[in-house]
């Protein structure tokens, strides 16, 4: 099968820029892990906390809005043990 280049550059052009885009990803990761580096650890800890809070409360508030829905019951069904 015969693969026609499409984008007119040489194929040695096209590897580089894979290569650059792939550095680009890992820099974005490495500044994506540093953005807690400016805080204390206590400060941390306490963005760490109010999330584990916000998401406790999002799985709650889902649940009985699930129950509310009448789905909960429906989406149990299967996994009754009588």
């Amino acid at each position: 099968m015969v693969y026609m280049n499409t984008t007119n550059k040489p194929a040695e052009i096209q590897l580089d820029n894979r290569e650059t885009d792939k550095r680009s990803e890992a820099s974005i990761m490495e500044q994506d892990m540093n953005v807690l580096s400016g805080f204390t650890l206590s400060q941390r800890m306490a963005i760490c906390f109010a999330a584990g809070v916000i998401g406790a409360l999002a799985v709650v508030i889902f649940s009985h809005i699930l129950f509310a829905a009448g789905l909960s019951e429906k989406l149990g069904e299967g996994h009754r043990s009588r």
